[in-house]
């Protein structure tokens, strides 16, 4: 994976952090005012098939497990499929299960988790699983303007696996 580390421009590494059949992944102050967009990549699976792999924004190390908002497209085979919630417990999506048959990228943009505004993130998924593509992409919103340090990442439903990296994007 190609980075650039530079005060001028280019995605900068900011953290990562794994777990092996773990209920959740931290990262804590990872966003500061430092950026005000950010890049996820989740390599994570979980332990219960076909669950997906969701986040929950932190602050000072406290979780919040309210006022997120969601809606999502996902195309499979000749299905194309989607939904919002208005009210929910994390912020949709940002990863999924993979199996030897599977070859799956999650890519996750987030806006404005640090500052006092609405945090918002769009994640993209592309998936080929025995011979059938799958396109996803989900846009997630919290409901109150809260300034948020961290990041948790968990599973629907069972336990994950994996690595969690965070970049932060430079303004040039």
């Amino acid at each position: 994976m190609a980075q650039v580390n530079s005060d001028k421009n280019g995605l900068v590494f900011i953290a990562k952090n794994s777990g092996t059949g773990v209920a959740s992944i931290d990262i804590d102050n990872c966003f500061s005012s430092k950026y005000t967009q950010y890049r996820i990549i989740t390599d994570v699976i979980t332990s219960v098939a076909f669950r997906g792999v969701n986040a929950q924004y932190r602050s000072g190390g406290v979780t919040t497990i309210t006022g997120y908002k969601y809606q999502y497209m996902i195309g499979s085979t000749t299905v194309v499929v989607g939904a919002r919630s208005l009210s929910e417990i994390w912020a949709a999506y940002i990863g999924g299960t993979k199996s030897t048959d599977t070859s799956e990228i999650v890519l996750t943009e987030i806006r404005n988790p640090f500052q006092t505004q609405y945090t918002t993130a769009i994640s993209f998924l592309a998936q080929q699983s025995n011979g059938t593509i799958n396109s996803d992409v989900f846009t997630t919103s919290t409901s109150a303007t809260t300034s948020f340090d961290g990041i948790r990442i968990l599973a629907e439903t069972g336990n994950i696996t994996g690595t969690v990296y965070i970049y932060g994007y430079v303004n040039s």
